[in-house]
Protein backbone atom coordinates (compact mmCIF):
# COMPACT_ATOMS: atom_id res chain seq x y z
CA UNK A 1 0.00 0.00 0.00
CA UNK A 2 2.95 2.42 0.67
CA UNK A 3 4.65 1.75 -2.74
CA UNK A 4 2.45 3.92 -4.77
CA UNK A 5 2.60 6.78 -3.28
CA UNK A 6 6.38 6.32 -2.52
CA UNK A 7 7.61 5.27 -5.60
CA UNK A 8 4.96 7.03 -8.52
CA UNK A 9 5.01 10.85 -6.89
CA UNK A 10 6.15 13.18 -10.00
CA UNK A 11 9.37 14.87 -9.66
CA UNK A 12 8.14 18.34 -11.00
CA UNK A 13 4.53 19.23 -12.32
CA UNK A 14 6.06 19.12 -16.10
CA UNK A 15 7.85 15.85 -15.84
CA UNK A 16 8.59 13.96 -18.74
CA UNK A 17 8.73 9.79 -18.98
CA UNK A 18 12.60 9.89 -18.87
CA UNK A 19 12.44 11.76 -15.82
CA UNK A 20 9.66 9.39 -14.44
CA UNK A 21 12.02 6.43 -15.44
CA UNK A 22 15.42 7.83 -13.72
CA UNK A 23 13.22 8.93 -10.10
CA UNK A 24 11.72 5.33 -10.40
CA UNK A 25 14.79 3.40 -10.95
CA UNK A 26 16.09 5.69 -7.81
CA UNK A 27 13.81 5.08 -5.65
CA UNK A 28 13.21 1.19 -5.80
CA UNK A 29 16.88 1.05 -4.78
CA UNK A 30 16.07 3.28 -1.88
CA UNK A 31 13.12 0.73 -1.46
CA UNK A 32 15.58 -2.71 -1.72
CA UNK A 33 18.14 -0.80 0.74
CA UNK A 34 15.01 -0.33 3.21
CA UNK A 35 15.54 3.49 3.68
CA UNK A 36 12.16 4.26 3.99
CA UNK A 37 12.95 7.12 5.48
CA UNK A 38 14.11 9.00 2.67
CA UNK A 39 11.22 8.34 0.48
CA UNK A 40 9.06 9.58 2.52
CA UNK A 41 11.08 12.94 3.16
CA UNK A 42 11.05 13.09 -0.48
CA UNK A 43 7.36 12.22 -1.40
CA UNK A 44 7.03 15.34 1.56
CA UNK A 45 8.98 17.78 0.24
CA UNK A 46 7.20 16.79 -3.40
CA UNK A 47 4.09 17.47 -2.32
CA UNK A 48 4.70 21.01 -0.34
CA UNK A 49 6.45 21.95 -4.04
CA UNK A 50 2.95 21.47 -5.96
CA UNK A 51 0.25 23.50 -6.81
CA UNK A 52 -2.99 22.89 -5.88
CA UNK A 53 -5.34 21.05 -8.06
CA UNK A 54 -8.21 20.92 -5.87
CA UNK A 55 -11.66 21.86 -8.13
CA UNK A 56 -12.82 25.00 -8.05
CA UNK A 57 -16.08 25.58 -6.14
CA UNK A 58 -19.21 26.37 -8.60
CA UNK A 59 -19.68 30.22 -7.53
CA UNK A 60 -16.20 30.53 -8.79
CA UNK A 61 -16.15 27.79 -12.28
CA UNK A 62 -16.87 28.92 -14.83
CA UNK A 63 -18.78 27.09 -17.47
CA UNK A 64 -15.26 26.89 -19.63
CA UNK A 65 -13.39 25.14 -16.83
CA UNK A 66 -16.67 22.88 -16.39
CA UNK A 67 -16.63 21.30 -19.38
CA UNK A 68 -12.78 20.86 -20.12
CA UNK A 69 -13.13 18.56 -16.60
CA UNK A 70 -16.42 17.12 -17.54
CA UNK A 71 -14.39 15.97 -21.08
CA UNK A 72 -10.72 14.74 -19.37
CA UNK A 73 -13.05 12.04 -17.22
CA UNK A 74 -15.32 11.05 -20.25
CA UNK A 75 -12.09 10.92 -22.41
CA UNK A 76 -10.91 8.55 -19.03
CA UNK A 77 -14.00 6.15 -19.22
CA UNK A 78 -14.89 7.82 -15.73
CA UNK A 79 -18.85 8.09 -16.44
CA UNK A 80 -19.96 7.97 -13.01
CA UNK A 81 -16.97 10.88 -11.83
CA UNK A 82 -18.32 13.09 -14.78
CA UNK A 83 -21.70 12.95 -14.45
CA UNK A 84 -20.89 13.71 -10.39
CA UNK A 85 -18.67 16.65 -11.62
CA UNK A 86 -22.13 18.12 -13.17
CA UNK A 87 -24.58 17.98 -10.31
CA UNK A 88 -24.95 20.53 -7.44
CA UNK A 89 -23.61 17.77 -4.88
CA UNK A 90 -20.40 17.34 -6.22
CA UNK A 91 -18.79 21.02 -4.98
CA UNK A 92 -20.13 20.57 -1.59
CA UNK A 93 -18.21 22.35 1.26
CA UNK A 94 -15.56 20.14 3.01
CA UNK A 95 -15.28 20.58 6.38
CA UNK A 96 -12.72 20.09 9.61
CA UNK A 97 -12.87 18.01 11.94
CA UNK A 98 -12.66 21.12 14.58
CA UNK A 99 -15.24 22.81 12.63
CA UNK A 100 -18.11 23.77 15.45
CA UNK A 101 -21.36 22.34 13.15
CA UNK A 102 -24.11 22.53 15.84
CA UNK A 103 -23.88 26.13 17.52
CA UNK A 104 -26.69 24.88 20.26
CA UNK A 105 -24.99 22.04 21.69
CA UNK A 106 -21.15 23.43 20.61
CA UNK A 107 -20.38 19.77 18.99
CA UNK A 108 -18.13 19.78 16.28
CA UNK A 109 -17.24 17.56 13.58
CA UNK A 110 -15.47 15.27 15.43
CA UNK A 111 -17.93 15.01 17.73
CA UNK A 112 -20.34 14.19 15.29
CA UNK A 113 -18.33 11.84 13.15
CA UNK A 114 -17.55 9.52 16.55
CA UNK A 115 -21.23 9.50 17.36
CA UNK A 116 -21.15 8.05 13.84
CA UNK A 117 -19.23 5.49 14.91
CA UNK A 118 -20.02 3.73 18.02
CA UNK A 119 -17.96 1.59 20.59
CA UNK A 120 -18.73 -2.13 20.12
CA UNK A 121 -21.17 -3.50 21.92
CA UNK A 122 -21.16 -7.15 23.53
CA UNK A 123 -22.91 -10.06 21.86
CA UNK A 124 -26.80 -11.27 22.72
CA UNK A 125 -27.43 -14.35 23.00
CA UNK A 126 -31.22 -13.72 21.82
CA UNK A 127 -29.75 -12.40 18.85
CA UNK A 128 -27.72 -15.51 17.72
CA UNK A 129 -29.10 -17.45 14.66
CA UNK A 130 -29.13 -21.03 16.06
CA UNK A 131 -30.26 -23.12 13.17
CA UNK A 132 -26.75 -23.50 11.33
CA UNK A 133 -26.56 -23.62 7.62
CA UNK A 134 -26.47 -27.67 6.60
CA UNK A 135 -24.96 -27.08 3.23
CA UNK A 136 -21.76 -28.76 2.59
CA UNK A 137 -19.05 -26.05 2.44
CA UNK A 138 -15.92 -26.27 0.45
CA UNK A 139 -13.18 -23.95 -0.21
CA UNK A 140 -12.52 -25.30 -2.76
CA UNK A 141 -15.07 -22.63 -4.64
CA UNK A 142 -12.47 -19.95 -3.98
CA UNK A 143 -10.07 -21.81 -6.44
CA UNK A 144 -12.76 -20.23 -9.32
CA UNK A 145 -10.94 -16.82 -8.47
CA UNK A 146 -7.99 -16.50 -11.07
CA UNK A 147 -6.02 -14.13 -12.57
CA UNK A 148 -8.58 -13.63 -15.09
CA UNK A 149 -11.58 -12.35 -13.15
CA UNK A 150 -9.89 -10.23 -10.61
CA UNK A 151 -8.87 -8.45 -14.02
CA UNK A 152 -12.70 -8.72 -15.00
CA UNK A 153 -13.03 -7.05 -11.41
CA UNK A 154 -10.32 -4.34 -11.85
CA UNK A 155 -12.78 -3.22 -14.83
CA UNK A 156 -15.88 -2.98 -13.52
CA UNK A 157 -14.37 -1.12 -10.71
CA UNK A 158 -15.18 3.21 -10.87
CA UNK A 159 -13.85 5.08 -8.09
CA UNK A 160 -11.77 7.45 -6.25
CA UNK A 161 -8.59 6.27 -4.19
CA UNK A 162 -7.74 5.05 -0.79
CA UNK A 163 -5.09 6.67 1.75
CA UNK A 164 -2.50 4.87 -0.98
CA UNK A 165 -3.54 7.06 -3.38
CA UNK A 166 -4.09 4.75 -6.25
CA UNK A 167 -7.51 5.67 -7.98
CA UNK A 168 -9.92 2.49 -9.55
CA UNK A 169 -8.33 4.21 -13.01
CA UNK A 170 -4.78 3.33 -12.44
CA UNK A 171 -5.35 -0.04 -10.76
CA UNK A 172 -7.33 -0.69 -14.09
CA UNK A 173 -4.09 0.18 -16.03
CA UNK A 174 -2.03 -2.21 -13.69
CA UNK A 175 -3.92 -4.86 -14.22
CA UNK A 176 -4.45 -4.61 -17.57
CA UNK A 177 -1.66 -2.62 -19.56
CA UNK A 178 1.21 -4.04 -18.78
CA UNK A 179 1.50 -7.74 -20.66
CA UNK A 180 3.08 -10.22 -18.34
CA UNK A 181 4.20 -8.06 -15.68
CA UNK A 182 -0.26 -6.66 -15.45
CA UNK A 183 -0.76 -10.97 -15.53
CA UNK A 184 1.32 -11.95 -12.70
CA UNK A 185 0.22 -8.90 -10.51
CA UNK A 186 -3.47 -9.96 -10.98
CA UNK A 187 -2.45 -13.42 -10.34
CA UNK A 188 -1.23 -12.27 -6.81
CA UNK A 189 -4.35 -10.64 -6.03
CA UNK A 190 -6.35 -13.58 -6.68
CA UNK A 191 -3.67 -15.52 -3.84
CA UNK A 192 -4.92 -13.42 -1.68
CA UNK A 193 -8.68 -13.65 -2.38
CA UNK A 194 -8.10 -17.26 -2.11
CA UNK A 195 -5.97 -17.07 1.19
CA UNK A 196 -8.03 -14.43 3.19
CA UNK A 197 -11.39 -16.25 1.76
CA UNK A 198 -10.53 -19.83 3.19
CA UNK A 199 -8.10 -19.13 6.25
CA UNK A 200 -8.21 -16.74 9.28
CA UNK A 201 -5.12 -14.68 9.57
CA UNK A 202 -3.90 -12.08 11.45
CA UNK A 203 -6.00 -9.22 11.27
CA UNK A 204 -3.32 -6.33 12.41
CA UNK A 205 -1.81 -7.96 8.65
CA UNK A 206 -5.01 -6.28 6.69
CA UNK A 207 -5.02 -3.15 8.51
CA UNK A 208 -3.94 -1.25 5.38
CA UNK A 209 -6.39 -3.42 3.24
CA UNK A 210 -9.01 -2.12 5.24
CA UNK A 211 -8.48 1.64 6.07
CA UNK A 212 -10.41 4.21 4.47
CA UNK A 213 -10.08 8.18 3.39
CA UNK A 214 -12.96 9.86 5.40
CA UNK A 215 -14.65 12.66 3.58
CA UNK A 216 -16.44 15.32 6.02
CA UNK A 217 -19.42 16.47 3.66
CA UNK A 218 -21.53 20.01 4.45
CA UNK A 219 -24.80 19.22 4.67
CA UNK A 220 -26.19 21.98 5.73
CA UNK A 221 -27.25 21.43 8.15
CA UNK A 222 -25.08 18.63 9.47
CA UNK A 223 -22.46 16.16 8.54
CA UNK A 224 -22.85 13.92 5.71
CA UNK A 225 -19.82 11.27 6.53
CA UNK A 226 -18.27 9.51 2.94
CA UNK A 227 -15.89 6.72 3.09
CA UNK A 228 -13.61 5.86 0.34
CA UNK A 229 -11.74 2.52 1.02
CA UNK A 230 -8.88 1.12 -1.30
CA UNK A 231 -9.46 0.18 -4.67
CA UNK A 232 -7.87 -3.64 -4.28
CA UNK A 233 -10.25 -4.02 -1.58
CA UNK A 234 -13.50 -3.44 -4.13
CA UNK A 235 -11.85 -5.93 -6.96
CA UNK A 236 -10.69 -8.37 -4.65
CA UNK A 237 -14.46 -7.97 -2.98
CA UNK A 238 -16.02 -8.12 -6.36
CA UNK A 239 -14.52 -11.61 -7.14
CA UNK A 240 -15.28 -12.91 -4.09
CA UNK A 241 -19.07 -11.92 -4.19
CA UNK A 242 -19.19 -13.00 -7.38
CA UNK A 243 -18.24 -16.54 -5.98
CA UNK A 244 -20.44 -16.75 -3.13
CA UNK A 245 -23.65 -14.85 -4.52
CA UNK A 246 -26.03 -17.56 -4.32
CA UNK A 247 -25.10 -18.79 -0.95
CA UNK A 248 -25.71 -15.37 0.27
CA UNK A 249 -29.70 -15.09 -1.49
CA UNK A 250 -30.19 -19.27 -0.03
CA UNK A 251 -28.38 -18.08 3.54
CA UNK A 252 -31.06 -14.85 4.00
CA UNK A 253 -34.23 -15.95 1.65
CA UNK A 254 -36.59 -13.24 0.75
CA UNK A 255 -36.80 -11.86 3.71
CA UNK A 256 -33.42 -9.39 2.83
CA UNK A 257 -33.29 -8.31 -0.70
CA UNK A 258 -30.20 -6.69 -0.95
CA UNK A 259 -28.27 -9.25 -1.98
CA UNK A 260 -29.28 -9.13 -5.61
CA UNK A 261 -32.06 -11.18 -5.91
CA UNK A 262 -33.85 -10.71 -9.27
CA UNK A 263 -36.98 -8.37 -9.51
CA UNK A 264 -37.13 -8.74 -5.67
CA UNK A 265 -37.91 -4.94 -5.33
CA UNK A 266 -40.50 -5.35 -7.13
CA UNK A 267 -42.18 -8.58 -6.30
CA UNK A 268 -42.12 -6.71 -2.84
CA UNK A 269 -43.76 -3.97 -4.06
CA UNK A 270 -46.31 -6.07 -5.70
CA UNK A 271 -47.04 -8.10 -2.46
CA UNK A 272 -47.14 -5.45 -0.16
CA UNK A 273 -49.98 -3.67 -2.68
CA UNK A 274 -52.20 -6.93 -1.76
CA UNK A 275 -51.36 -7.45 1.69
CA UNK A 276 -52.25 -3.00 1.74
CA UNK A 277 -55.69 -3.99 -0.24
CA UNK A 278 -56.74 -7.36 1.75
CA UNK A 279 -60.02 -6.60 3.78
CA UNK A 280 -57.92 -8.40 6.67
CA UNK A 281 -55.21 -6.10 6.79
CA UNK A 282 -56.01 -3.14 9.73
CA UNK A 283 -52.59 -1.80 9.45
CA UNK A 284 -49.00 -2.03 8.32
CA UNK A 285 -45.35 -1.23 10.44
CA UNK A 286 -42.85 0.47 9.23
CA UNK A 287 -39.67 0.08 11.04
CA UNK A 288 -36.17 1.63 10.16
CA UNK A 289 -33.31 0.47 12.61
CA UNK A 290 -31.37 3.76 13.33
CA UNK A 291 -28.03 3.92 11.92
CA UNK A 292 -27.85 0.39 10.95
CA UNK A 293 -25.09 0.44 8.25
CA UNK A 294 -22.76 1.90 11.00
CA UNK A 295 -24.26 0.53 14.29
CA UNK A 296 -24.28 -3.27 13.11
CA UNK A 297 -22.97 -5.59 15.97
CA UNK A 298 -20.08 -7.13 14.61
CA UNK A 299 -19.57 -10.14 16.87
CA UNK A 300 -23.17 -11.06 16.43
CA UNK A 301 -23.21 -10.91 12.41
CA UNK A 302 -19.91 -12.19 12.44
CA UNK A 303 -21.26 -15.25 14.62
CA UNK A 304 -24.53 -15.67 12.53
CA UNK A 305 -22.49 -15.60 9.18
CA UNK A 306 -20.61 -18.39 10.65
CA UNK A 307 -24.01 -20.39 10.91
CA UNK A 308 -26.31 -19.30 8.02
CA UNK A 309 -23.34 -18.71 5.33
CA UNK A 310 -20.18 -20.75 5.85
CA UNK A 311 -18.62 -19.57 2.42
CA UNK A 312 -18.56 -15.68 3.89
CA UNK A 313 -17.73 -16.77 7.47
CA UNK A 314 -14.14 -16.58 6.87
CA UNK A 315 -13.46 -13.23 4.47
CA UNK A 316 -15.70 -11.04 6.68
CA UNK A 317 -14.13 -11.92 9.63
CA UNK A 318 -10.72 -11.30 8.67
CA UNK A 319 -11.69 -8.08 7.43
CA UNK A 320 -14.05 -7.02 10.14
CA UNK A 321 -12.87 -8.67 13.54
CA UNK A 322 -10.80 -5.23 13.90
CA UNK A 323 -11.22 -1.68 13.83
CA UNK A 324 -11.05 0.21 11.29
CA UNK A 325 -9.23 2.86 10.57
CA UNK A 326 -10.50 6.15 8.59
CA UNK A 327 -8.39 8.93 8.09
CA UNK A 328 -9.41 12.72 7.99
CA UNK A 329 -7.54 15.63 7.62
CA UNK A 330 -4.18 13.49 8.65
CA UNK A 331 -5.82 11.86 11.83
CA UNK A 332 -7.33 8.92 12.39
CA UNK A 333 -11.24 7.70 13.63
CA UNK A 334 -11.74 4.04 14.59
CA UNK A 335 -14.96 1.80 12.86
CA UNK A 336 -15.24 -0.25 15.34
CA UNK A 337 -19.31 -1.56 14.39
CA UNK A 338 -21.26 -1.79 11.57
CA UNK A 339 -20.16 -1.87 7.82
CA UNK A 340 -17.39 -0.24 5.79
CA UNK A 341 -18.83 2.06 3.15
CA UNK A 342 -17.91 0.81 -0.57
CA UNK A 343 -17.00 -2.74 0.18
CA UNK A 344 -18.33 -4.98 -2.02
CA UNK A 345 -19.01 -7.18 0.96
CA UNK A 346 -21.38 -4.12 2.93
CA UNK A 347 -24.07 -5.30 1.77
CA UNK A 348 -23.83 -8.72 2.19
CA UNK A 349 -22.57 -8.41 5.65
CA UNK A 350 -25.88 -6.02 6.17
CA UNK A 351 -28.10 -8.82 4.90
CA UNK A 352 -27.06 -11.45 7.39
CA UNK A 353 -26.92 -8.75 10.11
CA UNK A 354 -30.48 -7.94 9.92
CA UNK A 355 -31.44 -11.38 10.07
CA UNK A 356 -32.13 -10.83 13.71
CA UNK A 357 -34.23 -8.52 13.73
CA UNK A 358 -36.51 -9.52 10.58
CA UNK A 359 -36.90 -12.43 12.49
CA UNK A 360 -38.04 -10.67 15.36
CA UNK A 361 -40.34 -9.09 13.68
CA UNK A 362 -41.63 -11.79 11.39
CA UNK A 363 -42.50 -13.71 15.09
Amino acid sequence: MTIPPLMLQKPHAKSKTHDHISCLQRRLGLWEKGDITNLLREGRALQKSLTSTQLPRKDTADDAATARRFSKLMMEGRVRAALKHLSDNSLTNLLSLDEIIDNTTGKTVRDVLEDKHPDPQPAHPEALIRDANDEDFHPAIFENITGESIRAAALHTQGAAGPSGLDALSWRRLCTAFGQKSNDLCAALAAVAQRISTTYIDPSTLEAYTSCRLIPLDKRPGVRPIGVGEVVRRIIGKAVMKIVKYDLQEAVGATQLCTGQEAGCEAVVRAMDQIFADEDTEAIILVDATNAFNCLNRQVTLLNCEAVCPALSHILINTYRNNSQLFVDGQCILSKEGTTQGDPLAMAMYAIGTQPLIRSLDG
